[in-house]
């Protein structure tokens, strides 16, 4: 009997059930790249885990933001596809979305740089920046979210 019940926990488990709260492997990467770029102010990660139905902060600097909903401005990169440019007083905040699947994207990258001195170098480097972070997603034996 708790085999059984050991074996339908791990098929659950592995099937998505069960929410999941942590993403260690996707905070790991995070915490990565940001230090080969010391420009970066923040760095979050949103995706719709497996099983979930929303949107939502999977890795970042801001450890208060995890497992938070995603703001508007990353649900619009997401829904259209197109990088969301916000100027803060101290720093860029752009939104990019990435790791496409039939014709959508997967998540997007928020990147928040040191204001750049170039709106236009600083969007480049944003999109840099979360392509770095797609392509490790992309490299992983199994997926992160």
């Amino acid at each position: 009997m708790r085999r059984l019940a050991l074996l339908s926990f791990v098929l659950a488990a592995a099937c998505g059930i069960f929410h999941r709260d942590n993403f260690h492997e996707a905070q790991q990467l995070v915490d990565s790249v940001v230090q080969r770029y010391p420009d970066i102010v923040r760095l979050t990660i949103h995706a719709t885990p497996s099983g979930e139905s929303a949107c939502r902060v999977i890795a970042s600097t801001n450890a208060a933001r995890l497992g938070t909903s995603s703001d508007p401005e990353d649900l619009d990169a997401l829904r259209t596809g197109e990088p969301v440019v916000l100027e803060e007083p101290d720093g860029l905040d752009v939104t990019v979305p990435v790791l496409p699947l039939d014709g959508k994207h997967t998540a997007v990258v928020g990147v928040t740089l040191s204001k750049p001195v170039d709106t236009v170098k600083g969007i480049e480097r944003a999109k840099h920046i979360a392509k770095a972070i797609a392509d490790a997603a992309r490299s992983q034996p199994i997926p992160l979210w």
